[in-house]
């Protein structure tokens, strides 16, 4: 999976969060097809238009929204962001 980078057509939402993830030090992917997701690690996704953070394998998204709880699961799970 590529590395994150802001496309021409991207929300100005997509480009803060790639912008805030880059800036963590976070190695952020983006699946080629879509143009609404971060892969933050193997398992974490991002949708930064609606602000949603979502876990593979739990039944809905994190209800937490926004930039504001994006950083603070960076912060409680950053050793477990790799894509090693």
């Amino acid at each position: 999976m590529p590395k994150a980078e802001a496309r021409p057509n991207d929300t100005p939402a997509m480009r803060e969060a790639i912008d805030l993830l880059i800036e963590k030090g976070i190695d952020v992917r983006r699946p080629a097809n879509s143009d609404h997701q971060l892969k933050l690690d193997g398992q974490t996704s991002y949708f930064p238009t609606k602000g949603t953070l979502y876990i593979d394998g739990e039944q809905q998204a994190r209800p937490e929204r926004g930039l504001q709880a994006l950083e603070k699961w960076i912060a409680q799970h950053a050793a477990l962001l790799s894509f090693g």
